[in-house]
Parts: structure tokens; sequence; C-alpha cells
């Protein structure tokens, strides 16, 4: 079983490490100051405004991957730095990761998600159409990115047997 918890500050290595590891298997890049600046100060940027960043551990305690709810106003958020280890995908964690962000965006009050990805993320993309995200035109998806989605949380499609996340 994985367990959840808010990430804090002291993740940044570990997390910073993961989100280069996947990026590096697509042929992307990390940007740490630029496109990736917000890992900086997960705190100061997701959890101080109204968001959430969590990390995702195995039975090790070890981080093995990552996501973010970045405010963007009062009503609509962004998931970011969605990311996994190689040895928990294709497990069904991501269902229960997605699952999990957005019921809690939709407990911190946001009633829009929006997102950006790269068609390289087949599994992701498919997850989120069938949840319920709706492709809309990236317009200014960052240069990593080439597809964007959004999804109004009442319109959100809970999957058949997502499997729980233990809570810290």
């Amino acid at each position: 079983m994985l367990t959840i918890r808010t990430a804090e500050n002291k993740d940044r290595g570990k997390v910073t490490a993961i989100i280069d590891q996947v990026l590096t298997e697509l042929g992307l890049s990390l940007d740490p100051d630029g496109l990736d600046s917000d890992l900086a100060d997960i705190e100061q940027n997701y959890t101080a405004p109204g968001g959430l960043f969590v990390v995702v551990q195995n039975d090790e305690g070890e981080i093995a991957g990552t996501a973010g709810l970045m405010r963007l106003n009062e009503d609509r958020c962004e998931l970011r730095k969605m990311y996994f280890l190689p040895e928990i995908r294709g497990q069904g964690w991501g269902k229960s990761l997605l699952d999990f962000l957005i019921e809690q965006a939709a407990r911190l009050g946001f009633t829009e998600i929006q997102l950006e990805t790269n068609k390289n993320f087949r599994s992701a993309i498919a997850l989120y159409e069938k949840v319920g995200f709706e492709k809309k035109e990236p317009g200014s998806c960052d240069v990593r990115c080439d597809r964007a989605y959004h999804l109004d949380v009442e319109n959100y499609r809970r999957p058949d047997r997502v499997r729980k996340l233990r809570r810290l």
C-alpha cells in the first residue's frame, strides 16, 4: 500500500529528482529556473495560497510520486507535477491519486481544474479523459506541453475500483 502526505520544502530534492527522471525518460528537460521554479518553495507556491502539493511514499517510506494543485484564482486550480517512478506505474495508483486530488480540489473550494500535458503521457491522458477532463486549445501551454484539459469538478466521473492511498 502507498501512503500520501502533504509535501514540505524538505522534500524538494527528491521531488525534483523524480520529476527530472520522468521528464528525461520522455526526452524532456527539467527547467528549475523557469517552468519548474515553483519547486524551489513548494510550501509558498502551493500550500500557502490555498493549494496542495503531495508526495506518494512506498512501503519503505521513500517518495515515489508527486502531484500538486496550484491555485489560479478563487474557483480554479491547475493540476501540476503528477509524476510516478516506474516501479509504481501501471498498478492503478495514478487513478487513486487523481481521485484524491479531485476530492481535495472540491474540498478546497475549486470548481474547475485545468492541466497541461505532453502527448507522450498516453496513459495519463486516457485517465484524464475517462474521468471527465475535456480537451481545450493549448493556447498558453508551456514549451514541454502540447495538450491542455479542464474539468468542471461537478462533472467528475469517479472511476471504478479506486485503490486506497493511506493518508499520513
